[in-house]
């Protein structure tokens, strides 16, 4: 991992930091820390980590390791909360050693709360207005009020194969990208708004998070399209 400071003429690199795993996701900054999720780059990697290391000097302030799991995190929810989390999900390479799990992480490493839910697969998280979205297994959205209980789960299903990149929800729309030429929309109480199927390359999944601003929503496909 590599800190540059942009303040200069030519950016150059003010600290230089080892994570001893591969990156698997962008960084998350969280308080004074710079939080990765890794993974060993070997076939036979069963144990993920998220690494937290010093804003200021790259130092690795604490890890937490997740066996027979591979983590993705949302960002901050920034005002939502007294100090700022790092909300986390893994999912399980083993279901019969392991298991996906949903938790918030403090700038310390000390995981605030564990849900009680049990999935084997968890997309990445996103949060808005205080409720967590997240997709399960295949086909699932799971909508959860953490400061209500984070045990306590709304669930829809969906009629399409989720990807693992989080869902957006804006007011009450949920977006949900799909492993396939697919993007669909639904209402908080499951009721479809609209289903887009895309009439390119069968292969371009729109498979990202996709963005919403002014009314459209914006997705990218894992070919090199980018719809509007």
């Amino acid at each position: 991992m590599i800190a540059s400071d942009t303040q200069t003429e030519v950016p150059k690199a003010i600290w230089i930091a080892e994570a001893g795993q591969s990156v698997i996701q962008p960084a998350v900054v969280v308080g004074r820390s710079l939080l990765l999720a890794t993974q060993d780059s070997t076939l036979k990697s069963e144990n993920g980590r998220v690494q937290a290391f010093d804003l200021g000097d790259g130092a690795k302030r604490w890890q937490n390791e997740f066996e027979f799991a591979g983590q993705r995190y949302s960002e901050p929810p920034v005002g939502k909360h007294s100090m700022e989390l790092a909300l986390v999900t893994t999912s399980s390479f083993d279901s019969d050693r392991g298991q996906g799990s949903i938790m918030a992480i403090e700038e310390s490493g000390k995981i605030r709360w564990h849900s009680a839910i049990v999935e084997d697969r968890f997309s990445a998280p996103h949060i808005q207005n205080g409720i967590i979205y997240v997709t399960s297994g295949s086909n699932e959205l799971l909508m959860i009020t953490p400061e209500v209980s984070p045990d306590q789960v709304k669930r829809l299903s969906l009629d399409v194969i989720t990807s693992s990149s989080a869902p957006t929800a804006e007011k009450s729309t949920v977006f949900i990208p799909c492993q396939a030429p697919e993007l669909l929309a639904v209402d908080q109480n499951g009721g479809i708004q609209w289903h887009f199927e895309y009439q390119g390359n069968s292969k371009d999944w729109l498979d990202k998070t996709p963005a919403v601003s002014a009314g459209r929503v914006f997705c990218s496909s894992s070919g090199e399209g980018f719809l509007p």
